[in-house]
């Protein structure tokens, strides 16, 4: 399983934004199944019907586990928390 992230507006399916910046992050297979999941868990937390239609204008994008995975990748960060 991934991990992703979305970070952006929250729009109903009229164009109406109904919250301008929500950050959520999610596992899934699949980045399409991570939209549904992130919209599903922006119903579940702020009170609508699972069946209330939202949009998500931004990219779900995967969270940079595969550079985490490289060890290069993990000596720079290590190098980047430590300045």
């Amino acid at each position: 399983m991934n991990r992703y992230k979305y970070e952006g507006p929250v729009m109903s399916i009229y164009g109406q934004i109904i919250n301008p910046k929500w950050v959520c992050e999610t596992s899934a297979d699949t980045k399409e199944k991570a939209q549904s999941n992130i919209k599903y868990r922006y119903k579940k937390e702020h009170g609508l019907l699972a069946s209330a239609k939202i949009s998500l204008p931004n990219d779900v994008v995967g969270l940079i586990w595969a550079m985490i995975m490289q060890e290069d990748f993990k000596q720079e960060l290590l190098l980047y928390l430590y300045l």
